[in-house]
């Protein structure tokens, strides 16, 4: 979906049913392989040398791929590594190595591949950080999840409007800043497990294609105003009830085209029975 695959003018399925379908046809190709983890896919080792091989010059996986420098052809960067490694196996050349990003100005994809291991991060993290934001443009996709170092982000996070999916989840962000309403192009927002994140952003409304929004155990207790404008949220993960119905109601609920699961916090706000039936 981040990538644009998903969209076809023909097709009256909404992009969730027809990622699963794209998937589902993949799979049956073999193009994937059902992993011994529970859902968990792979690919064949001689499809992976083939992918690997075609798209040489626009991937970049840190540790893996065998190169002195990263390409200024590269759209899509991943790397993955754990804080018991990374103290005895790192040196300062990896960041140089890190910092080169800033000459893929084509660069859509910056990916942490955490396999579900904590990691503590690195030195100078947040001043990398702010070096992609300000200078790659055109990413698409972004996720730093997993580590507790990254703390803040910059206010011109609202300068990449080709966004469309972000992920923090895990970090140690305690908010957003408004500049992440415009953001017009996002259709993915996890925040899951930022258990120092207190709010949602105030100008959260005004990403009105957002599809996904998720930030399961966290502080957030209370919805940011004109929520109900979120017409195309399909995933949201929680939704906690307002003290002050005059700001947001439970209500506001019924006008959105929600699938799956729903968790609704904060209850005993609720005031009045008819907003709930709503």
């Amino acid at each position: 979906m981040a990538e644009g695959f998903l969209y076809h003018s023909q097709q009256k399925k909404n992009l969730e049913e027809r990622g699963k379908q794209y998937f589902n046809d993949l799979l049956t190709r073999s193009f994937f392989l059902q992993s011994s983890f529970v859902r968990k896919f792979v690919m064949h080792d001689l499809l992976n040398d083939l992918t690997k091989y075609v798209c040489a010059d626009f991937y970049f996986r840190l540790k893996f791929d065998k190169r002195n420098c990263i390409p200024k052809t590269t759209c899509h960067f991943s790397f993955s590594f754990a804080y018991f490694s990374f103290a005895f196996t790192h040196d300062v050349r990896f960041f140089d190595r890190f910092r080169s990003l800033t000459y893929a100005k084509r660069l859509r994809s910056f990916v942490h591949i955490t396999n579900n291991v904590m990691y503590l991060g690195f030195p100078c993290q947040f001043e990398i950080i702010d070096q992609l934001f300000s200078k790659l443009k055109f990413l698409h996709v972004l996720f730093i999840n997993r580590d507790k170092n990254l703390k803040e982000v910059p206010n011109f996070v609202g300068d990449l409007k080709h966004f469309h999916s972000l992920d923090l989840s895990c970090t140690s962000i305690q908010k957003l800043p408004d500049s992440v309403g415009l953001l017009y192009n996002l259709l993915t927002l996890k925040l899951n497990c930022c258990q120092y994140l207190k709010e949602l952003p105030s100008s959260l409304h005004k990403l009105t294609k957002l599809r996904c929004l998720e930030y399961e155990d966290t502080q957030v207790i209370k919805m940011p105003m004109h929520f109900r404008e979120l017409k195309n949220l399909h995933v949201l993960s929680t939704f906690c009830v307002n003290r002050d119905t005059k700001v947001i109601s439970s209500k506001q609920l019924g006008g959105l085209n929600l699938h799956g699961r729903l968790s609704i916090n904060e209850l005993q706000n609720i005031v009045n029975s008819l907003d709930a039936l709503e």
